[in-house]
């Protein structure tokens, strides 16, 4: 019976097994059955939009590829909007009135706009907010009109872009957007958009953005061209292709929340000035009564560009615990890194052994003023105002919609808003500076680098960040009588964080914009191929950062601290000069710290 029994189980289980590989199989057909039919339904859908959809600038008919940033295909699937891009193509300054004429009835007029630049503007007919603020032309790998601009983070709409000759005479192309890395993954963030430009096609006076062409213009960009600005102006009797040696600009990220601190602005308007700075530039969004008088004051006073400030006399003097050139020498030899290349792997190793070659060389130098002396550029002065202002009134939610005022777009403005009109651009906040250890200037920092080390390949100069807390008593030797003194932070507080935070963690840097593609806010993000940065070792510059706790309370003053009295070699002139312009303002901005 056992035995019978154990047959009757081992058939069943033999059925169901039969049965679960036949069931299996049913289901596997089906599957594949499913998938084919898929397949042959997406290609009947693709074989009929080919059928209608417009040819893309970044096709193999361009004599030139776009940028390399990712899949640069841009398909199109609005056969009405084919028919408009194929009639607007005709538009060329050279076209007779009649045809143009003929062709602009099809899209809508520019109307009455004016073109601006650097004030957001919107595009209309987008589902999600979608704004534009400046459009820079830039032609270093390919030829195009790069726009600053705002919009969803994922899955941007497809927009084109409509190119202005005159207010009768326009040329539309598809435009690429691509997502500003650095946007903390919330729903809107900073973008480029790529208008491309064949190369017989010239250069449009402005650009409007649209997401449908037919729908009514609402924005007017101007297209800036710093590069052909420069090239066709006059210096010292030549055309020249780079900007005036030496300069050197600060790019802020916006202010806002009714910014008021008075004497933080003014002492970080007065120390870069010490430290080498030509200009700075701020991006708007709210800012007290009195900041506001104080920018318009300095957007009103003249900065003689290549004018040596006496003051640099006095603090070349004051280098009291400085190390000697020998001795910075001996010590770069251990500290130095090199260079970080996004681009080439043998970068960072060729361009080490560059500096060990060179800083060798520099130790038989025997007079430390003729290392650090600061260079003659021999040119022309010129005077500019020492500040600009620009509008920023970005319809996003900070911190909810997009990160912090849409600092990115920003940024990335300021780089191209400078380039080829500035040797080097610096960005740091307002809390922040670039203190050298052995130079007066970071423009003499930069220039001495450059005597030791081939810095051709070199894109950025990033330096590592330090905390000087603000909890932290201030200096034993400050005057408590003075009232600027103390209550300037770069004088009185200098009891710093012993370790530093490592490049690309809080670090801020300077850059040679020419070779910058896209930065961030504490490093560079991409370079133009070949290029990369210089993490610049700490016995030589740190970022001084004078901050509360970064986690709130009073724990970090706990942390392990040493005595930093850098800036104190700027003391005496700094003091002097924010009381200077603190006690010119008081009535007129109305003033009242103390």
């Amino acid at each position: 019976m056992a035995s019978r029994h154990m047959r009757d189980l081992l058939s069943k289980r033999e059925k169901r097994t039969r049965e679960r590989k036949n069931l299996s199989f049913i289901i596997v057909i089906m599957f594949f059955v499913i998938f084919c039919v898929i397949v042959l339904t997406e290609i009947l859908v693709m074989e009929d939009r080919n059928k209608n959809k417009p040819m893309s600038f970044f096709s193999s008919h361009s004599r030139r590829s776009g940028p390399e940033y990712e899949d640069r295909q841009v398909v199109y699937e609005d056969a009405e909007l084919y028919k408009d891009i194929v009639d607007a193509s005709r538009f060329q300054t050279s076209s007779k009135s009649s045809s143009a004429s003929k062709s602009q009835s099809v899209l809508p007029s520019r109307g009455n706009l004016t073109a601006k630049d650097a004030v957001w503007q919107t595009v209309p007919g987008t589902r999600f907010k979608f704004y534009v603020y400046s459009a820079h032309y830039d032609d270093r790998k390919s030829r195009l009109i790069r726009v600053i601009g705002a919009s969803k983070t994922r899955a941007t709409e497809k927009v084109w872009c409509r190119f202005w000759y005159t207010a009768n005479v326009s040329k539309v192309v598809a435009a690429k957007t691509k997502v500003i890395r650095e946007n903390w993954n919330m729903k809107y963030s900073a973008i480029f958009i790529f208008c491309p430009l064949e190369f017989n096609v010239t250069l449009p006076q402005s650009l409007s953005i649209v997401h449908k062409l037919k729908l009514p213009i609402r924005n007017l960009l101007i297209v800036r061209d710093n590069k052909g600005q420069m090239e066709s102006e006059d210096y010292q009797g030549q055309s020249y292709r780079e900007p005036p040696p030496e300069r050197m600009v600060v790019c802020v990220k916006p202010l806002h929340f009714t910014y008021d601190k008075v004497l933080q602005l003014l002492e970080f308007l007065e120390l870069n000035k010490l430290l080498g700075a030509d200009h700075v530039n701020f991006y708007i969004n709210s800012v007290s009564p009195a900041v506001q008088c104080i920018l318009n004051q300095y957007k009103n006073t003249s900065h003689d560009v290549n004018e040596k400030d006496s003051s640099h006399d006095d603090v070349s003097q004051l280098k009291t615990g400085s190390q000697s050139n020998a001795q910075a020498h001996n010590q770069w030899k251990g500290s130095l890194h090199g260079t970080q290349s996004q681009s080439k792997e043998d970068l960072q190793s060729n361009t080490h052994n560059q500096w060990k070659s060179g800083l060798h060389d520099a130790q038989s130098k025997e007079d430390s003023h003729d290392a650090y002396s600061q260079p003659n550029t021999g040119s022309k002065a010129r005077s500019h105002p020492f500040v600009s202002t620009y509008e920023w009134h970005l319809n996003m939610i900070s911190q909810k919609e997009i990160r912090t005022e849409g600092l990115f777009s920003a940024l990335n403005d300021c780089l191209y808003r400078n380039m080829y009109l500035y040797s080097y651009i610096m960005f740091i906040d307002l809390d922040e500076f670039i203190v050298p250890k052995n130079n007066t200037t970071l423009v003499e920092l930069i220039s001495w680098l450059s005597k030791h080390l081939s810095t051709h390949s070199i894109g950025s100069y990033s330096f590592q960040n330090a905390f000087f807390y603000l909890q932290w008593p201030n200096d034993d030797s400050i005057d408590l009588g003075n009232r600027f003194e103390s209550s300037l932070v770069s004088i009185s507080k200098t009891k710093r964080k012993l370790k530093l935070h490592p490049h690309k963690q809080r670090s801020k840097y300077i850059i040679r914009p020419e070779h910058v593609v896209e930065v961030g806010n504490h490093f560079v993000w991409e370079f133009i191929p070949g290029h990369g940065s210089l993490n610049v070792p700490q016995n030589t510059v740190i970022l001084h950062h004078y901050r509360i706790c970064e986690f709130g309370g009073n724990d970090c003053i706990k942390q392990k601290h040493v005595e930093d009295r850098t800036a104190h070699r700027y003391k005496t002139q700094l003091v002097a000069n924010v009381e200077a312009v603190y006690d010119r303002l008081k009535q007129r901005c109305e003033l009242d710290v103390f």
